[in-house]
């Protein structure tokens, strides 16, 4: 792999999210469909090694309290952002955490650095 001559590397996500939401919850959940993969810096992606969201990760999506539902969309553009928060922060849970993102505000600066990637604008 490498980067066009002249080009600078972009934090990036290898695919869009494609999920299935699960019924029969007492609130929404999803699952991922298929595994994705946040590069968030050059060397991750020359080496092939990003953040990997798996297939069959459930989700219950982005933390946008209801009342900014209308301005900020739950499943808007940022909601991989939010995915990937999700993974992130279970894997520190189960005291697995990622090595690109092993605490809570490593977790919290990969979210704000992935919303960059998607174009969102400053998250705080």
């Amino acid at each position: 792999m490498s980067i066009a001559a002249g080009a600078a590397f972009k934090p990036h996500f290898d695919r869009d999210l494609s999920m299935t939401q699960l019924r029969g919850r007492e609130w929404q959940l999803f699952r991922i469909n298929e595994t994705i993969t946040f590069f968030p810096d050059e060397t991750s992606w020359a080496i092939g090694e990003g953040i990997e969201i798996p297939a069959g990760f459930i989700t219950d999506g982005p933390s946008v309290p209801r009342v900014f539902w209308n301005v900020i969309p739950v499943w808007g553009i940022g909601a991989l952002a939010g995915v990937l928060h999700d993974w992130l922060c279970c894997r520190i849970e189960l005291h697995e955490p990622h090595p690109l993102a092993p605490t809570r505000p490593d977790c919290d600066n990969m979210f704000s650095l992935a919303n960059r990637a998607l174009g969102v604008g400053p998250v705080a």
